[in-house]
């Protein structure tokens, strides 16, 4: 069995220390693995994720705990995490991934990995929280350990990670170094952003709460999305386009009557300022001296906070269930206060043929702001249909799902269609 190339492993080292260098942190050579380890790793990671269990393709999870005689990693497993330590640790091999998958979530439990001399060996199971999104009623959990992470979503499909932060993804053979999330308001929030400073009225009440709030609501809708491993498109429209898409469009099945999710949205928004603002007064009491809260300005707050949760959970099943009418064969269309239109439509725009290239990203990033050409010959059915479409329908933002992980963000700026390579692989795990 040929192993990966060593340069992967390179790559990630170089990752890993771009991410340091970018967030101030000087831990050489104390937090970071050796390219020995982190190549072991990932050969292990990579060859086991080909592998099947029951005719079906295995997800897991590996987390290396560095050993190495200078290492002061910042993981704290005692402090912050339960060790399922396993009383006959084995050596790490495919098979015993294989294994030892179905016992593993991914998204919040990894297989320890430790070196002892020269052999790597399967310690135990380390489980953790997911980090909340946004819509998520959980606002707190365990931490991921700070350590070598890598994840297994896919056959040859890995993400490579660290605590809560993405290095990159190997994904067909290529190594894609993480990216600040494409809603960045230098990269693709530019166009959400102009777009609801004009047009949204709540946004002059909220500012940045609402873009905060309407961001993260459509990264909701993408992560949900993805996670089903289907692939799609999802189209989201300015409401002055619709009738113009539609009629590029077979319409596959048309929608009405649909809980008005926007409102649920502003809902939300306006829960979270009333609770903030009662407990803000009760935090302005205690400044003033005050030793003793009124029982009307505490039940108030009691009663704010209580509403929070509760407008959240509710936009977060409506979005929960607009991402799954993306798993239906065709394109879902959504307009811009998340009012699903279509699913299961067919894009049929004409060809365009202006210039492709990819989308801008703040100029920190290694440079990533001069946009490059995208070669769009390297991509199949479904991306094409979504530059055509946004070609012909400017204002529209195609979000392009493979099944194997990426989310392109696809949108026209002017002559010019913009992608962004991946809406999830940004510098968080999900």
């Amino acid at each position: 069995m040929t192993g990966l190339d060593q340069s992967l492993a390179e790559q990630i080292m170089e990752g890993w220390q771009f991410a340091d260098a970018l967030n101030g942190i000087k831990d050489q050579p104390y937090g970071v693995p050796l390219i020995g380890d982190i190549h072991a790793v990932v050969n292990a990671a990579f060859f086991s994720s080909i592998q099947r269990e029951e005719s079906e393709f295995i997800t897991f999870s590996l987390m290396f705990l560095t050993t190495h005689i200078e290492a002061r990693p910042r993981h704290k497993l005692t402090e912050h995490n339960d060790f399922i330590k396993f009383s006959d640790p084995r050596v790490l091999t495919v098979e015993e991934i294989r294994k030892l998958a179905g016992a593993i979530d991914a998204r919040s439990s990894a297989i320890a990995i430790e070196r002892q001399e020269e052999r790597y060996i399967v310690t135990g199971i380390i489980p953790f929280g997911r980090r909340p999104s946004p819509l998520s009623v959980i606002t707190a959990g365990f931490p991921r350990p700070e350590a070598l992470t890598v994840i297994a979503q896919g056959p040859g499909s890995l993400t490579i990670g660290r605590a809560d932060r993405v290095i990159g993804r190997y994904i067909a053979g290529e190594f894609i170094p993480a990216e600040p999330t494409p809603f960045h308001s230098k990269a693709l929030g530019e166009d959400f952003i102009r777009r609801i400073e004009l047009k949204h009225r709540a946004y002059q009440e909220f500012s940045t709460s609402y873009w905060y709030q309407y961001a993260g609501s459509l990264q909701h809708i993408l992560g949900t999305a993805s996670e089903k491993g289907h692939g799609g498109t999802i189209i989201w429209l300015p409401k002055e386009v619709v009738e113009p898409a539609r009629q590029i469009i077979v319409h596959g099945r048309r929608i009405e009557n649909f809980t008005p999710i926007y409102s649920k949205f502003l809902e939300l928004l306006v829960a979270t300022r009333a609770s903030d603002n009662a407990y803000r007064t009760i935090f302005d009491l205690q400044e003033q001296g005050a030793s003793v809260c009124p029982i009307d300005v505490a039940s108030n707050a009691i009663s704010m906070s209580m509403r929070s949760p509760t407008a959240r959970a509710t936009l977060g099943i409506l979005l929960n269930a607009i991402a799954q009418l993306s798993c239906v064969d065709g394109a879902l269309l959504i307009d811009e206060f998340f009012q699903p239109i279509h699913f299961g439509a067919r894009l049929q725009a004409s060809q365009w043929f202006g210039p492709v290239k990819r989308g801008p990203m703040p100029p920190v990033w290694r440079g990533a702001s001069q946009s490059r050409d995208f070669e769009r010959s390297r991509f199949g059915t479904r991306h094409n249909s979504a530059i055509d479409f946004v070609g012909a329908v400017p204002g529209a933002v195609a979000f392009a799902l493979s099944q194997d992980g990426p989310v392109r963000a696809i949108t026209r700026r002017g002559d010019t269609v913009y992608i962004w390579p991946d809406c999830l692989n940004t510098v968080f795990v999900e």
